[in-house]
């Protein structure tokens, strides 16, 4: 029989908000973020087999109002952390609009298997995406899991085979609906899993998304 999994936008972050940061990884909450977190908990509408995070602390802080709540369910953390694509060097001790040109030297370059550094590809991050897709076929009960706008973004093109090859087209694709169709903090989408199937159900803000799913070899 399926069961849900549900994949949730961690709440504001201080690089949401336009603060500067050191990096990708140790951004924190905001205090509307923790607010966003805490109403996420008290709103979950089921008890959780597991709760994931990332392996960046905005994910576990976003997950710990609701760890509160089921006290005693097992946590977890996966590889679903943010698509960060720029070095350390480049990010350390700035705010997103300090980062604009080299986000737009990125995206204009369109080259899935470049590596700026210490930073990931767009053909490494689509694996990840694919892989993750993999991982909840496989998964039991019930799953909250908390990850990143770009990370659940390429999870939905990879759930519609898009990033079954990865091509300059699969990166314009893929940053075209990122800015058309953006993820606002604390957003849950509800996904079916179950009998070789991850299925798309809903996107639990109200806004619309073309239903997706995919078959679990």
């Amino acid at each position: 029989m399926p069961h849900l999994f549900y994949l949730i936008r961690h709440g504001e972050s201080a690089s949401n908000a336009g603060e500067k940061t050191l990096d990708a990884a140790s951004t924190t909450l905001t205090e509307r973020g923790w607010q966003g977190a805490r109403a996420n908990a008290l709103s979950f509408p089921d008890t959780p087999a597991r709760i994931v995070t990332s392996r960046y602390i905005r994910t576990t802080q976003t997950a710990t109002p609701l760890m509160e709540r089921f006290k005693g369910v097992p946590a977890e953390e996966w590889d679903i952390h943010e698509f960060t694509y720029m070095s350390a060097d480049k990010y350390a001790g700035t705010t997103t609009h300090e980062r604009r040109p080299f986000i737009d030297a990125y995206w204009q370059r369109l080259d899935p298997h470049f590596n700026d550094g210490d930073g990931e590809s767009f053909a490494a991050f689509a694996g990840r995406c694919r892989a993750f897709i993999a991982r909840m076929g496989g998964s039991t009960g019930v799953t909250a899991a908390f990850s990143h706008g770009h990370f659940i973004r390429g999870v939905l093109h990879a759930l519609g085979g898009n990033f079954d090859s990865v091509t300059q087209e699969t990166m314009t694709a893929f940053w075209r609906d990122h800015h058309a169709n953006p993820i606002p903090n604390c957003t849950r989408y509800v996904f079916a899993v179950g009998g070789g199937h991850v299925k798309l159900l809903e996107r639990q803000d109200g806004a619309a998304e073309s239903v997706k799913q995919a078959i679990i070899d």
